[in-house]
């Protein structure tokens, strides 16, 4: 484990009682106790085999990652001290690590994947291809088990208990949940198959008036019941649909396309059933849960920023909740901040203490129009939060990209970073790790195999030459973009030590075009005005107000070519998220 964190790891004998377990870390949910007594056994007859796996935490406390039903035996049979590899990491680290021991380990059941596939998913950030593979599983098993996770707690806990099938619990699921457990019992009582379950489930006819997706197929359709009025019983008045499989065919081809409107506007969209019950968060200006307005303007350029689109069959299909929350720490964490900042001042409060040298010099370079968030209408202007919003990851990139194009800037007039990169390629060559092709070489150069016949030719250039090479590979190796470009931390980083280390004023690499907005939704081209102060100037024009919320009130695409077309001088303008990028830690 400790080889892919990269973390500093000790192997200890630790006192039991010091060490705690941590409710959520194990996806564990049942402990067998035939198991639990063998591992007692175990444990008196061989001893420890494996020591456990813990996080330290401070003082003397320890917190289990992998290792707990080892823990629990060795406690029972009272020893006073157990063997543990201690890991130095954070508590995502942690739950990372103990998925994947548990995923090697571990015989999960269903139920128990699917909660641990949730922790994954939301580590990827909803990303179900990047999910499958850490899980190393396929996409249509993640979804499988995703889907369980809107299935009720009698339905889990009868398949936990090896009453019903999976199959069983996959179409249980899809009902909703007040009907969930009577059909269970039915399922139980009955011995139902998965295939007689889904003949049934198949049979239940839907009101056409509750479909989304165009009905012009529908109305000759041998399946309406308005077709075939004297199969059906008096009471049924509306016309129904009596194939559910093709009218969840067609709900789900318009919902995709729904869902990808919507990602116009937020940068997550899940699904209803792709979201555990009372997992998303309202994100909201006031009130006992608000963030205050000066965060919620900055959300809007949250890659966390969040909306549910209801993809069941029914009345409530199509409805969209939302902007939600999908990052519950950071929720919390500001909605914390903005009572503390709300909270009343006390009389004597102690004076407004000037800012560090320190802190001075971190803003100096980034712009003369540094981006702000407020009312910026009546000219006041407000301090964006302290703490950066996690980046969408289209936006990271084209923040990603100004911060490649400073550093790049900076090195025809810097001999220090030619000199850094020189010392770093040398670095990288021992590693086979390198970012240049040989079309960077002279074509006599490149004409050389070897490695000392290739030194050698070198060797032969002007002074001059191997200069203007050398800036060339060195901007040429700032500047590239790899697919993998998000990934590539080195990289990143030293783009970030250039620019801060020479502050280099990140305005001018900044381009305000088509392709810089289209990386973000709408809600973040919104902030993008407010901080560039498009929205102050734009308001300023002849009936400004006026054409400024009709501005705001266009899709996607015509909101760009409205604010391209307005003739706002962007220039002078750095995005916080720029910032942000160079204040990241990876």
């Amino acid at each position: 484990m400790s080889e892919h964190l990269g973390n500093a790891t000790y192997t200890t004998s630790l006192p039991v009682s010091t060490v705690r377990v941590r409710s959520g870390h194990n996806p564990r949910r049942r402990f067998n106790q035939e198991e639990h007594d063998g591992l007692c056994q175990t444990l008196r007859e061989e001893g420890l085999l494996h020591p456990i796996a813990v996080r330290k935490l401070g003082g003397e406390e320890f917190e289990i990652i992998a290792g707990e039903r080892r823990w629990r035996a060795a406690k029972d049979i009272g020893w006073a001290s157990i063997d543990a590899k201690v890991f130095i990491c954070s508590e995502q680290q942690a739950r990372r690590m103990a998925r994947i021991e548990n995923l090697k380990r571990v015989n999960l059941s269903v139920p128990e994947e699917a909660y641990l596939a949730q922790d994954q998913l939301d580590d990827c950030e909803g990303d179900y291809e990047q999910t499958a593979r850490v899980l190393g599983w396929t996409v249509a098993k993640l979804r499988h088990r995703m889907q369980l996770l809107h299935a009720s707690k009698a339905v889990m806990d009868a398949l936990m208990d090896r009453a019903i099938q999976v199959g069983h619990a996959e179409l249980l699921s899809t009902l909703p949940t007040e009907k969930q457990d009577d059909v269970l019992g039915k399922v139980i009582e009955h011995r139902a198959s998965v295939a007689q379950l889904r003949e049934q489930l198949q049979g239940v006819s839907i009101e056409l008036a509750q479909a989304k997706f165009d009905l012009e197929g529908c109305r000759d359709c041998p399946h309406n019941s308005s077709q075939q009025s004297s199969l059906f019983a008096e009471h049924i008045e509306a016309a129904r649909c009596t194939n559910s499989g093709c009218f969840s065919t067609k709900t789900v081809a318009w919902v995709n396309g729904r869902r990808q409107e919507l990602k116009d506007g937020y940068a997550v969209v899940e699904l209803r059933t792709e979201v555990i019950p009372g997992k998303t968060i309202p994100l909201v200006m006031q009130g006992e849960y608000g963030v205050g307005k000066a965060q919620y303007d900055q959300c809007r350029g949250c890659a966390f920023r969040t909306c549910v689109l209801d993809n069941t069959v029914g009345k409530t299909t199509g409805n969209v909740e939302g902007p939600l929350c999908g990052n519950a720490t950071c929720n919390t964490e500001k909605v914390a901040a903005y009572k503390a900042a709300s909270a009343p001042t006390p009389k004597a409060a102690a004076p407004l203490v000037e800012p560090a040298k320190g802190q001075q010099q971190a803003v100096q370079g980034l712009s003369k129009r540094s981006a702000s968030t407020g009312d910026q209408a009546n000219g006041s202007v407000q301090q964006a939060p302290s703490q950066p919003i996690a980046i969408p990851k289209a936006a990271k990139l084209a923040y990603q990209a100004v911060v490649r194009r400073g550093a790049a800037h900076i090195v025809p007039t810097e001999p220090r970073v030619l000199l850094a990169l020189a010392a770093y390629g040398l670095f990288q060559l021992g590693r086979s790790n390198s970012g240049l092709t040989d079309s960077v070489l002279p074509p006599k150069v490149r004409a050389m195999t070897g490695s000392s016949e290739r030194i050698g030719r070198l060797l032969l250039m002007d002074k001059g030459d191997l200069q203007s090479l050398l800036v060339n590979m060195a901007s040429q190796f700032l500047t590239e973009n790899p697919e993998n470009y998000v990934r590539d931390v080195d990289r990143s980083r030293i783009n970030r030590v250039i620019v801060n280390t020479f502050e280099v004023d990140m305005a001018p690499h900044v381009t305000v075009n088509k392709e810089f907005l289209a990386c973000h939704t709408i809600p973040a081209i919104h902030l993008v005005l407010d901080e560039s102060g498009f929205a102050t100037w734009h308001k300023a024009q002849p009936e400004g107000e006026k054409k400024h919320k009709a501005l705001l009130a266009l899709d996607k695409k015509k909101l760009i070519e409205g604010v391209l077309k307005a003739g706002f001088d962007f220039s002078g303008y750095v995005p916080s998220g720029v910032r942000t990028d160079l204040v990241a830690k990876d």
